[in-house]
Protein backbone atom coordinates (compact mmCIF):
# COMPACT_ATOMS: atom_id res chain seq x y z
CA UNK A 1 0.00 0.00 0.00
CA UNK A 2 1.11 3.67 -0.54
CA UNK A 3 1.89 5.85 2.41
CA UNK A 4 -1.32 6.90 4.15
CA UNK A 5 -1.35 10.59 2.85
CA UNK A 6 -1.49 9.51 -0.47
CA UNK A 7 -4.08 7.20 -0.20
CA UNK A 8 -6.92 9.84 -0.97
CA UNK A 9 -5.09 10.94 -3.73
CA UNK A 10 -5.46 7.35 -5.43
CA UNK A 11 -8.99 6.56 -4.37
CA UNK A 12 -9.88 10.08 -5.84
CA UNK A 13 -7.72 8.96 -9.13
CA UNK A 14 -9.71 5.98 -9.20
CA UNK A 15 -13.06 7.11 -9.03
CA UNK A 16 -12.10 9.82 -11.68
CA UNK A 17 -11.98 7.45 -14.06
CA UNK A 18 -14.18 4.32 -13.10
CA UNK A 19 -16.92 8.06 -13.94
CA UNK A 20 -15.41 8.15 -16.98
CA UNK A 21 -15.45 4.58 -18.05
CA UNK A 22 -18.79 4.00 -20.11
CA UNK A 23 -18.59 7.68 -21.17
CA UNK A 24 -15.08 7.21 -22.87
CA UNK A 25 -16.86 4.73 -25.32
CA UNK A 26 -16.86 7.70 -27.75
CA UNK A 27 -13.39 7.39 -28.07
CA UNK A 28 -13.73 3.07 -28.69
CA UNK A 29 -14.45 0.01 -26.71
CA UNK A 30 -11.17 -0.08 -25.64
CA UNK A 31 -11.27 2.75 -23.48
CA UNK A 32 -13.59 1.59 -21.28
CA UNK A 33 -10.50 -1.16 -20.41
CA UNK A 34 -7.56 0.98 -20.06
CA UNK A 35 -9.82 3.51 -17.73
CA UNK A 36 -11.26 0.30 -15.49
CA UNK A 37 -7.87 -1.11 -15.82
CA UNK A 38 -5.98 2.31 -14.26
CA UNK A 39 -8.87 2.43 -11.52
CA UNK A 40 -7.85 -0.89 -10.26
CA UNK A 41 -4.50 -0.30 -10.07
CA UNK A 42 -4.57 2.66 -8.07
CA UNK A 43 -6.92 0.91 -6.20
CA UNK A 44 -4.70 -1.84 -5.36
CA UNK A 45 -2.15 0.67 -3.89
CA UNK A 46 -4.23 2.05 -1.62
CA UNK A 47 -6.65 -0.22 -0.23
CA UNK A 48 -6.03 -3.34 2.33
CA UNK A 49 -7.30 -6.07 -0.33
CA UNK A 50 -8.38 -8.53 2.09
CA UNK A 51 -10.18 -6.72 4.68
CA UNK A 52 -12.37 -4.96 1.83
CA UNK A 53 -13.33 -8.34 -0.45
CA UNK A 54 -14.20 -9.62 3.65
CA UNK A 55 -16.58 -6.98 3.98
CA UNK A 56 -17.87 -7.36 -0.01
CA UNK A 57 -18.67 -11.49 0.51
CA UNK A 58 -20.04 -10.73 4.28
CA UNK A 59 -23.31 -8.91 2.65
CA UNK A 60 -23.60 -11.43 0.10
CA UNK A 61 -26.76 -13.25 0.91
CA UNK A 62 -26.45 -17.58 1.11
CA UNK A 63 -29.43 -18.00 -1.72
CA UNK A 64 -27.22 -14.76 -3.82
CA UNK A 65 -23.72 -17.14 -3.26
CA UNK A 66 -25.80 -20.38 -3.70
CA UNK A 67 -26.89 -19.74 -7.00
CA UNK A 68 -24.05 -17.67 -8.15
CA UNK A 69 -22.14 -20.76 -7.25
CA UNK A 70 -24.44 -23.20 -9.33
CA UNK A 71 -24.28 -20.56 -12.31
CA UNK A 72 -20.69 -20.73 -12.06
CA UNK A 73 -20.42 -24.54 -12.74
CA UNK A 74 -23.07 -24.89 -14.72
CA UNK A 75 -21.69 -22.31 -17.10
CA UNK A 76 -18.73 -24.20 -17.42
CA UNK A 77 -20.31 -27.71 -18.19
CA UNK A 78 -20.41 -26.52 -22.05
CA UNK A 79 -16.85 -25.99 -22.49
CA UNK A 80 -15.32 -29.35 -22.60
CA UNK A 81 -18.32 -30.27 -25.69
CA UNK A 82 -17.55 -26.64 -27.21
CA UNK A 83 -16.71 -26.39 -30.82
CA UNK A 84 -14.05 -23.64 -30.06
CA UNK A 85 -13.04 -24.95 -26.37
CA UNK A 86 -10.24 -21.79 -25.91
CA UNK A 87 -12.88 -19.38 -26.86
CA UNK A 88 -15.53 -20.81 -24.68
CA UNK A 89 -12.74 -20.83 -21.38
CA UNK A 90 -12.07 -17.16 -22.27
CA UNK A 91 -15.55 -16.46 -22.13
CA UNK A 92 -16.44 -18.17 -19.47
CA UNK A 93 -13.01 -17.01 -17.24
CA UNK A 94 -13.14 -13.19 -18.55
CA UNK A 95 -17.24 -12.99 -17.54
CA UNK A 96 -16.11 -14.22 -13.61
CA UNK A 97 -13.41 -12.01 -14.14
CA UNK A 98 -15.40 -8.99 -14.95
CA UNK A 99 -17.65 -9.67 -11.88
CA UNK A 100 -15.20 -9.79 -9.47
CA UNK A 101 -13.06 -6.88 -10.47
CA UNK A 102 -15.77 -4.81 -11.02
CA UNK A 103 -17.34 -5.57 -8.06
CA UNK A 104 -14.50 -5.57 -5.68
CA UNK A 105 -13.37 -1.75 -7.45
CA UNK A 106 -16.78 -0.48 -6.95
CA UNK A 107 -17.00 -1.77 -3.26
CA UNK A 108 -14.37 -0.16 -2.35
CA UNK A 109 -15.12 3.24 -3.85
CA UNK A 110 -17.98 3.53 -1.69
CA UNK A 111 -17.24 6.88 0.20
CA UNK A 112 -16.13 8.52 -2.83
CA UNK A 113 -19.45 7.50 -4.92
CA UNK A 114 -20.73 11.18 -4.42
CA UNK A 115 -17.36 12.42 -6.90
CA UNK A 116 -18.28 9.56 -9.54
CA UNK A 117 -21.79 10.10 -9.75
CA UNK A 118 -20.92 14.08 -10.40
CA UNK A 119 -17.93 13.06 -13.22
CA UNK A 120 -20.59 10.53 -14.69
CA UNK A 121 -22.95 13.28 -14.74
CA UNK A 122 -21.27 16.19 -16.70
CA UNK A 123 -19.39 12.97 -18.45
CA UNK A 124 -22.52 11.90 -19.99
CA UNK A 125 -23.55 15.38 -20.79
CA UNK A 126 -20.86 16.08 -22.79
CA UNK A 127 -20.47 12.80 -24.64
CA UNK A 128 -24.16 12.72 -25.95
CA UNK A 129 -24.01 16.11 -26.91
CA UNK A 130 -20.86 14.92 -29.27
CA UNK A 131 -22.66 12.48 -30.40
CA UNK A 132 -25.45 14.55 -31.32
CA UNK A 133 -23.21 16.76 -33.65
CA UNK A 134 -21.52 14.13 -35.39
CA UNK A 135 -24.73 12.77 -36.01
CA UNK A 136 -26.26 15.84 -37.90
CA UNK A 137 -22.44 17.00 -38.79
CA UNK A 138 -20.68 14.06 -40.31
CA UNK A 139 -24.27 11.21 -39.78
CA UNK A 140 -22.20 9.45 -37.66
CA UNK A 141 -23.93 6.90 -35.26
CA UNK A 142 -21.90 5.72 -32.15
CA UNK A 143 -24.57 2.91 -31.24
CA UNK A 144 -22.12 1.65 -28.75
CA UNK A 145 -21.67 5.18 -27.18
CA UNK A 146 -25.92 5.11 -27.26
CA UNK A 147 -26.93 1.88 -25.61
CA UNK A 148 -23.79 2.13 -23.08
CA UNK A 149 -24.93 5.82 -21.75
CA UNK A 150 -28.17 4.09 -21.65
CA UNK A 151 -27.63 1.92 -18.45
CA UNK A 152 -26.00 5.22 -16.89
CA UNK A 153 -29.14 7.03 -17.14
CA UNK A 154 -30.68 5.93 -13.73
CA UNK A 155 -27.25 7.40 -12.18
CA UNK A 156 -27.28 11.18 -14.01
CA UNK A 157 -31.08 10.99 -12.60
CA UNK A 158 -30.18 9.86 -9.01
CA UNK A 159 -27.15 12.54 -9.09
CA UNK A 160 -29.50 15.01 -9.75
CA UNK A 161 -32.71 14.26 -7.36
CA UNK A 162 -30.08 13.65 -4.80
CA UNK A 163 -28.65 16.84 -4.87
CA UNK A 164 -31.49 18.75 -5.85
CA UNK A 165 -29.35 22.13 -6.31
CA UNK A 166 -30.67 23.83 -9.86
CA UNK A 167 -26.90 22.93 -11.47
CA UNK A 168 -27.16 19.02 -11.08
CA UNK A 169 -30.86 19.06 -11.77
CA UNK A 170 -30.12 21.31 -15.13
CA UNK A 171 -27.66 19.00 -15.73
CA UNK A 172 -29.62 15.77 -15.55
CA UNK A 173 -32.53 17.42 -17.20
CA UNK A 174 -30.61 18.07 -20.23
CA UNK A 175 -28.85 15.09 -20.10
CA UNK A 176 -32.02 12.88 -20.15
CA UNK A 177 -33.07 15.37 -22.98
CA UNK A 178 -30.66 15.24 -25.23
CA UNK A 179 -30.07 11.38 -25.19
CA UNK A 180 -33.95 11.28 -26.38
CA UNK A 181 -33.17 13.53 -28.86
CA UNK A 182 -30.13 11.53 -29.89
CA UNK A 183 -31.92 8.09 -29.95
CA UNK A 184 -34.91 9.41 -31.95
CA UNK A 185 -32.42 11.07 -34.51
CA UNK A 186 -30.48 7.75 -34.81
CA UNK A 187 -33.73 5.52 -35.01
CA UNK A 188 -32.15 3.06 -32.52
CA UNK A 189 -34.85 1.49 -31.88
CA UNK A 190 -33.24 -0.74 -28.41
CA UNK A 191 -32.18 2.27 -27.26
CA UNK A 192 -36.10 3.51 -27.44
CA UNK A 193 -37.19 0.40 -25.83
CA UNK A 194 -34.32 0.33 -23.42
CA UNK A 195 -36.00 4.16 -22.18
CA UNK A 196 -39.35 2.36 -22.17
CA UNK A 197 -38.52 -0.28 -19.45
CA UNK A 198 -36.65 1.93 -17.99
CA UNK A 199 -39.40 4.59 -17.39
CA UNK A 200 -42.58 1.73 -17.42
CA UNK A 201 -40.10 -0.23 -14.30
CA UNK A 202 -39.36 3.18 -12.52
CA UNK A 203 -42.64 4.89 -12.35
CA UNK A 204 -44.41 1.69 -11.37
CA UNK A 205 -42.31 1.19 -8.50
CA UNK A 206 -41.78 4.13 -7.26
CA UNK A 207 -45.33 4.40 -6.94
CA UNK A 208 -46.09 1.17 -5.29
CA UNK A 209 -43.57 2.50 -2.37
CA UNK A 210 -45.62 5.97 -2.07
CA UNK A 211 -49.54 5.72 -3.19
CA UNK A 212 -51.69 2.67 -2.67
CA UNK A 213 -51.88 -0.41 -4.61
CA UNK A 214 -55.19 0.35 -6.57
CA UNK A 215 -53.54 3.89 -7.45
CA UNK A 216 -49.91 2.61 -8.25
CA UNK A 217 -51.66 0.07 -10.82
CA UNK A 218 -53.32 2.97 -12.40
CA UNK A 219 -50.31 5.23 -13.07
CA UNK A 220 -48.34 2.52 -14.05
CA UNK A 221 -51.24 1.52 -16.77
CA UNK A 222 -51.62 5.01 -17.82
CA UNK A 223 -47.32 5.27 -18.41
CA UNK A 224 -47.16 2.17 -20.08
CA UNK A 225 -49.97 2.96 -22.35
CA UNK A 226 -48.41 5.85 -23.37
CA UNK A 227 -44.97 4.61 -24.06
CA UNK A 228 -46.93 1.71 -26.23
CA UNK A 229 -49.06 4.13 -28.36
CA UNK A 230 -45.46 6.44 -28.45
CA UNK A 231 -43.95 2.99 -29.94
CA UNK A 232 -46.36 2.23 -32.01
CA UNK A 233 -46.68 5.68 -33.69
CA UNK A 234 -43.03 5.89 -34.29
CA UNK A 235 -42.08 2.20 -35.06
CA UNK A 236 -43.58 1.48 -38.25
CA UNK A 237 -41.68 3.85 -39.40
CA UNK A 238 -38.43 2.50 -39.13
CA UNK A 239 -38.71 -0.01 -41.09
CA UNK A 240 -35.69 -2.12 -42.69
CA UNK A 241 -35.66 -2.87 -46.77
CA UNK A 242 -35.32 -6.20 -45.68
CA UNK A 243 -38.48 -6.15 -43.36
CA UNK A 244 -40.78 -4.12 -46.09
CA UNK A 245 -39.60 -6.23 -49.09
CA UNK A 246 -40.65 -9.43 -47.07
CA UNK A 247 -43.38 -8.38 -44.82
CA UNK A 248 -45.86 -10.81 -46.30
CA UNK A 249 -43.70 -13.68 -44.96
CA UNK A 250 -43.41 -12.76 -41.56
CA UNK A 251 -44.74 -14.63 -38.11
CA UNK A 252 -44.50 -11.64 -36.08
CA UNK A 253 -45.18 -8.17 -37.73
CA UNK A 254 -41.98 -6.27 -38.78
CA UNK A 255 -42.50 -3.01 -37.04
CA UNK A 256 -42.75 -5.15 -33.76
CA UNK A 257 -39.47 -7.38 -34.74
CA UNK A 258 -37.56 -6.47 -38.01
CA UNK A 259 -37.66 -9.72 -40.46
CA UNK A 260 -33.77 -10.46 -39.78
CA UNK A 261 -33.90 -10.49 -36.02
CA UNK A 262 -36.86 -12.97 -36.59
CA UNK A 263 -34.61 -15.15 -39.42
CA UNK A 264 -31.93 -15.40 -37.07
CA UNK A 265 -33.83 -16.36 -33.55
CA UNK A 266 -35.55 -19.22 -35.88
CA UNK A 267 -32.05 -20.14 -36.87
CA UNK A 268 -30.82 -20.25 -33.45
CA UNK A 269 -34.11 -21.85 -32.07
CA UNK A 270 -33.76 -24.89 -34.79
CA UNK A 271 -29.82 -25.10 -33.98
CA UNK A 272 -30.67 -25.19 -30.09
CA UNK A 273 -32.47 -28.66 -30.87
CA UNK A 274 -29.24 -30.48 -31.89
CA UNK A 275 -27.23 -30.37 -28.44
CA UNK A 276 -30.54 -28.90 -26.21
CA UNK A 277 -28.54 -29.75 -23.03
CA UNK A 278 -24.65 -28.75 -23.82
CA UNK A 279 -25.13 -26.12 -26.42
CA UNK A 280 -22.00 -25.84 -28.82
CA UNK A 281 -19.92 -23.71 -26.65
CA UNK A 282 -19.83 -20.23 -25.00
CA UNK A 283 -19.34 -17.79 -27.39
CA UNK A 284 -18.93 -20.43 -30.08
CA UNK A 285 -22.51 -21.35 -31.60
CA UNK A 286 -21.35 -19.26 -35.11
CA UNK A 287 -18.61 -21.57 -35.86
CA UNK A 288 -21.45 -24.22 -36.46
CA UNK A 289 -21.50 -25.12 -39.95
CA UNK A 290 -24.72 -24.20 -40.45
CA UNK A 291 -24.28 -21.13 -39.31
CA UNK A 292 -22.49 -19.63 -42.20
CA UNK A 293 -25.17 -20.91 -44.52
CA UNK A 294 -26.70 -17.52 -46.53
CA UNK A 295 -30.20 -16.88 -44.82
CA UNK A 296 -31.59 -18.05 -48.81
CA UNK A 297 -30.10 -21.26 -48.38
CA UNK A 298 -30.90 -22.34 -45.20
CA UNK A 299 -34.70 -21.34 -45.39
CA UNK A 300 -35.15 -22.21 -49.00
CA UNK A 301 -38.74 -23.77 -49.76
CA UNK A 302 -40.03 -22.22 -46.49
CA UNK A 303 -40.30 -18.32 -46.60
CA UNK A 304 -41.13 -18.39 -50.95
CA UNK A 305 -38.64 -15.97 -52.82
CA UNK A 306 -36.41 -14.08 -49.84
CA UNK A 307 -34.93 -10.42 -51.30
CA UNK A 308 -32.09 -9.13 -49.45
CA UNK A 309 -30.63 -11.73 -47.80
CA UNK A 310 -28.46 -13.14 -50.58
CA UNK A 311 -25.15 -12.87 -49.07
CA UNK A 312 -26.08 -12.58 -45.14
CA UNK A 313 -25.22 -15.63 -42.73
CA UNK A 314 -27.95 -17.51 -41.05
CA UNK A 315 -26.53 -16.89 -37.77
CA UNK A 316 -23.78 -13.27 -37.42
CA UNK A 317 -21.56 -13.28 -34.79
CA UNK A 318 -24.43 -13.41 -32.68
CA UNK A 319 -28.02 -14.04 -32.09
CA UNK A 320 -28.87 -10.46 -31.06
CA UNK A 321 -30.85 -11.96 -28.13
CA UNK A 322 -29.07 -13.09 -24.89
CA UNK A 323 -31.62 -16.30 -24.30
CA UNK A 324 -31.25 -17.34 -27.78
CA UNK A 325 -27.36 -17.14 -27.50
CA UNK A 326 -27.53 -18.36 -23.94
CA UNK A 327 -29.24 -21.48 -25.41
CA UNK A 328 -27.05 -22.57 -28.09
CA UNK A 329 -24.04 -21.84 -26.62
CA UNK A 330 -24.43 -23.61 -23.34
CA UNK A 331 -27.61 -25.30 -24.08
CA UNK A 332 -30.18 -25.51 -20.74
CA UNK A 333 -28.00 -26.67 -18.17
CA UNK A 334 -26.33 -23.15 -18.50
CA UNK A 335 -29.54 -21.12 -19.62
CA UNK A 336 -31.66 -22.73 -16.54
CA UNK A 337 -29.47 -21.48 -13.37
CA UNK A 338 -28.71 -17.94 -15.22
CA UNK A 339 -32.42 -17.31 -15.50
CA UNK A 340 -32.91 -17.83 -11.86
CA UNK A 341 -30.20 -16.02 -10.68
CA UNK A 342 -32.00 -12.65 -12.92
CA UNK A 343 -34.74 -13.52 -11.51
CA UNK A 344 -33.99 -13.74 -7.77
CA UNK A 345 -31.90 -10.51 -8.07
CA UNK A 346 -34.62 -8.88 -9.40
CA UNK A 347 -37.66 -10.28 -6.93
CA UNK A 348 -35.02 -9.71 -4.21
CA UNK A 349 -34.27 -6.03 -4.90
CA UNK A 350 -37.76 -5.08 -5.45
CA UNK A 351 -38.66 -6.37 -2.30
CA UNK A 352 -36.55 -4.77 -0.70
CA UNK A 353 -36.66 -1.10 -2.57
CA UNK A 354 -40.43 -1.87 -0.81
CA UNK A 355 -39.73 -1.76 2.05
CA UNK A 356 -37.11 0.80 2.26
CA UNK A 357 -38.02 3.02 -0.20
CA UNK A 358 -33.67 3.12 -1.18
CA UNK A 359 -33.17 5.26 -4.24
CA UNK A 360 -29.86 3.42 -5.20
CA UNK A 361 -32.00 0.14 -5.44
CA UNK A 362 -34.59 1.87 -7.39
CA UNK A 363 -31.56 3.06 -10.24
CA UNK A 364 -30.16 -0.86 -9.08
CA UNK A 365 -33.49 -2.38 -11.01
CA UNK A 366 -34.42 -0.19 -13.49
CA UNK A 367 -30.95 -0.92 -14.75
CA UNK A 368 -31.16 -4.36 -14.43
CA UNK A 369 -34.46 -4.67 -16.30
CA UNK A 370 -32.96 -2.76 -19.20
CA UNK A 371 -30.14 -4.46 -19.65
CA UNK A 372 -31.84 -8.00 -19.84
CA UNK A 373 -34.82 -6.35 -21.60
CA UNK A 374 -32.64 -4.56 -24.15
CA UNK A 375 -30.34 -7.77 -24.27
CA UNK A 376 -33.18 -9.86 -26.03
CA UNK A 377 -32.85 -7.31 -29.27
CA UNK A 378 -29.27 -6.46 -29.19
CA UNK A 379 -25.43 -6.95 -28.55
CA UNK A 380 -24.06 -10.13 -27.91
CA UNK A 381 -24.22 -11.52 -24.47
CA UNK A 382 -20.04 -11.90 -24.28
CA UNK A 383 -19.38 -8.70 -25.19
CA UNK A 384 -16.73 -7.49 -22.98
CA UNK A 385 -17.63 -4.23 -22.99
CA UNK A 386 -21.41 -4.36 -22.56
CA UNK A 387 -20.88 -6.49 -19.88
CA UNK A 388 -18.30 -4.26 -18.55
CA UNK A 389 -20.91 -1.40 -18.49
CA UNK A 390 -23.62 -3.59 -16.81
CA UNK A 391 -21.64 -5.07 -13.96
CA UNK A 392 -20.61 -1.20 -13.70
CA UNK A 393 -23.52 0.44 -13.26
CA UNK A 394 -25.11 -2.53 -10.80
CA UNK A 395 -22.12 -2.44 -8.59
CA UNK A 396 -22.16 1.69 -8.08
CA UNK A 397 -26.06 1.61 -7.22
CA UNK A 398 -25.60 -1.57 -5.19
CA UNK A 399 -22.54 0.57 -3.48
CA UNK A 400 -24.48 3.09 -3.20
CA UNK A 401 -27.27 1.29 -1.09
CA UNK A 402 -25.10 -0.48 1.14
CA UNK A 403 -23.21 3.27 1.74
CA UNK A 404 -26.66 4.67 2.89
CA UNK A 405 -27.71 1.67 5.52
CA UNK A 406 -23.74 2.15 6.81
CA UNK A 407 -25.48 5.70 7.46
Amino acid sequence: MVPHKATPHFLTFAAVFVALAVPSLAFGRAMVGVTLGLAFLAILFAVPIKQIVSEMTGRMSRPFVLLLGVVAVASAVNIPFSLRIGLSFEAWARTWLLLGLISFVCFSLKDRLELIFKVMAVAFLCVVALNLYQLHVDHKLNKLLLNGLLLLLPIVVYQSVKDRTPLWVGVGVASVVLYILAVLDSQSKVSLLGMAIMMSAGIALFSLSRFSKKQAILIAVAVVAVLVAILAWWLPGQLYSSSTENMSMTPVPVWLIDFHRQLIWTFGFELFQESPWVGFGLNASNYHPLANQSVTEYFAGRFGSLSGFENITALPSHPHNWLVEMLIDGGLIATLPVVMLVTYVVVASVRCYLTTQSACLLAFIMVQLTYWGTGLFNFSFWSTWWQATYFLASFLMLSGYVRSQEG
